[in-house]
């Protein structure tokens, strides 16, 4: 089954100063609902509490509807950070400082942590970063970079220390697509899953890096997809439904 999952990572300081990156990442937001109440069969996982902070204070009916979502189960609350830190040059405390603002903030605002963690777009890791998952409630990881050894995208990390986590990489390009790139991403996927150990492969897409989300075009594509390929089942999905299953 290839789960797909909508996503939008940003970097808000990367093209543009603090303002204009959350400004970014506010208007994906917004157009990601709107697209959300046209299409009920979309998911869609979004990490890092400075965003939803930002939509909080600047945006509340959107808050409040991102809220109901999450209690419907097709916005999922992912990853527990503050913002996607790089994950190997960071002192360990600072790296605990993240998971501990983030999940208090997923605790007030929706109820429960999240367990699934989701890294877009870092560069490195430490090898005990399942430690420090953990000491967080995390329990799966979904990654980009580096690629994991041996070709492998769905495996253990265990870290020196035992403490192990389970952990998916992309079979297949990156985390986002371009906005004529869904078929060709698909058919990739469909011929990664072979040597994939399950039947569920995580199919992320959107347009992300500059911001921006699924489109109207992702999911009629995708839709027109797999009418073409009967015998592939597939599914919208959250982060935490993929590793669920």
């Amino acid at each position: 089954m290839l789960f797909r999952s909508a996503n939008s990572h940003l970097d808000p300081v990367w093209l543009w100063d603090s303002r204009e990156g959350l400004n970014e990442a506010v208007n994906t937001v917004l157009t990601v609902l709107a697209l959300m109440r046209e299409r009920p069969e979309l998911r869609y996982i979004r990490g890092e509490t400075l965003v939803y902070e930002e939509i909080r204070r600047h945006a509340p009916a959107a808050f409040r509807e991102i809220r109901r979502l999450v209690r419907q189960g097709r916005w999922d609350p992912v990853g527990a950070t503050f913002v996607q830190p790089d994950m190997n040059l960071p002192a360990a405390e600072t790296l605990h400082r993240h998971f501990e603002v983030g999940q208090a903030f997923f605790r007030e605002h929706f109820g429960s942590p999240a367990w699934a963690g989701w890294s877009a777009d870092c560069f490195g890791h430490t090898p005990f970063l399942p430690d420090i998952l953990r000491a967080h409630g995390l329990r799966a990881y979904a990654f980009g970079r580096p690629k994991p050894p041996e070709g492998r995208t769905l495996f253990w990390w265990e870290s020196p220390t035992g403490t192990r986590v389970l952990a998916v990489s992309y079979a297949a390009g990156w985390y986002g697509c371009e906005r004529d790139e869904v078929p060709s991403r698909l058919d990739a996927y469909l011929a990664a899953a072979a040597s994939i150990p399950v039947s569920h492969v995580f199919v992320p897409f959107g347009l992300g890096n500059h911001g921006g989300g699924p489109t109207r075009r992702h999911l009629e594509e995708a839709a027109a997809w797999a009418r073409r390929h009967p015998a592939v089942e597939g599914r919208h999905s959250t982060l935490h439904g993929y590793f669920a299953a």
